[in-house]
């Protein structure tokens, strides 16, 4: 299973255990928000990165 799979997995475990009545809660469109990658870390180790010396955006 890869990882991002594992991650909605986990959130749907604890949202069904630990919210009660969270069906009301992700029904609501008014608690739809715009959700972008740079919110959710999915790699917490990237490793190195290589670029050439004088790069200003990587």
């Amino acid at each position: 299973m890869n990882m991002i799979q594992c991650w909605y997995d986990g959130l749907f475990k604890y949202l069904t255990s630990d919210i009660p009545d969270f069906e009301s809660l992700v029904k609501d469109p008014r608690r739809l928000f715009n959700v972008e990658e740079s919110g959710f870390p999915l790699c917490i180790s990237p490793g190195k990165v290589l670029a050439a010396q004088d790069s200003n955006n990587v």
